[in-house]
């Protein structure tokens, strides 16, 4: 994995575990096992970094949900069974750190319109 993937990694572990604010460039260097000078050249600004991370969440989230979705219905699921599977899908959409990333993208966008794009991507998918 990249140092750049490192870094995002590391972000969106840090907005999943304790939010926006806990993103700074030491925090996230220090996570993705990399030098402030290595997190500054692929990111030279706070900003670019968030915007990225939760772009590459967005893309993330949507190929997961786009797989599950194809798997569904290439399973050709009885009606029965077809509302066990929701359940799951909303369960397993739902809950767990990733979706603090999800609530924390939408409160920035509200700030930052560079993100306003990504926060409607998100929402229709």
């Amino acid at each position: 994995m990249s140092a750049r993937d490192q870094i995002l990694k590391a972000t969106l572990r840090l907005i999943g575990e304790k939010g926006i604010g806990a993103v700074t460039n030491r925090a996230v260097a220090r996570t993705a096992g990399v030098s402030l000078g290595s997190l500054t050249y692929h990111f030279p600004s706070q900003g670019d970094l968030l915007r990225e991370a939760l772009r590459t969440f967005v893309d993330d989230e949507i190929a997961r949900i786009t797989a599950y979705l194809t798997a569904l219905a290439d399973a050709d699921v009885e009606p029965v069974q077809a509302a066990d599977h929701v359940e799951k899908a909303v369960v397993d959409l739902a809950y767990g750190p990733e979706q603090i990333a999800n609530l924390e993208l939408h409160l920035h966008a509200a700030r930052d319109p560079d993100m306003r794009d990504v926060s409607v991507r998100s929402v229709e998918a």
